[in-house]
């Protein structure tokens, strides 16, 4: 076949020898087009899965969370400004949710912003879940190897937390397991 340029067109038709190379241009781009489309897809539907996998620990929901998690979701991801399923369920003071989260794997010494889940569960206030539920909460992270001496950046530790929060059975609980003289930033015991 014969080059004969076309300079009547744009610049790919000058360039072009072949009738079949605008088809195969226009064939790339659609090609192109149906792989980004299903990752833009997927990562739509991973933060919707983000979205609804926070909406069931905030309203305690353990079947949903256990199916999501299935569903492929780490059980330590972020699900929402540096909040992991383990440290939410600790900051709610749910013990079913905290059991299942471990079951699945979840890490007990993961922190947000310097506080562990277990100093999350000692800061569960009565009004949120009852000192019982928190309590059942501490134990179970514990005994999964939550370091009971960890301090966050105000150098506080769980103690500190479940003192302050006025927690006397987790105080009575972590009592025997913590630094009982550790000093917080302000020198508080």
């Amino acid at each position: 076949m014969a080059y004969c340029a076309d300079l009547s067109g744009s610049d790919d038709s000058a360039l072009s020898d072949d009738c079949d190379y605008h088809n195969f241009k226009e064939q790339v781009k659609k090609i192109n087009k149906q792989r980004l489309k299903p990752q833009t897809n997927c990562q739509e539907q991973k933060n919707q899965d983000l979205k609804l996998l926070f909406s069931a620990l905030l309203s305690g929901n353990v079947q949903s969370v256990v199916e999501y998690i299935d569903s492929g979701l780490d059980v330590n991801v972020n699900v929402e400004d540096g909040w992991r399923p383990l440290l939410l369920a600790a900051s709610l003071g749910n013990p079913d949710l905290i059991k299942e989260l471990i079951n699945k794997g979840a890490n007990v010494n993961l922190d947000r912003d310097g506080c562990t889940a277990l100093m999350m569960a000692c800061n569960c206030p009565n009004t949120t879940s009852p000192f019982e539920k928190s309590l059942e909460v501490i134990k179970q992270l514990v005994e999964n190897g939550a370091n009971v001496k960890e301090i966050n950046r105000k150098r506080m530790t769980a103690l500190m937390f479940a003192a302050n929060n006025g927690n006397l059975k987790a105080v009575q609980y972590l009592l025997p397991l913590s630094i009982k003289n550790a000093e917080d930033n302000q020198r508080w015991t």
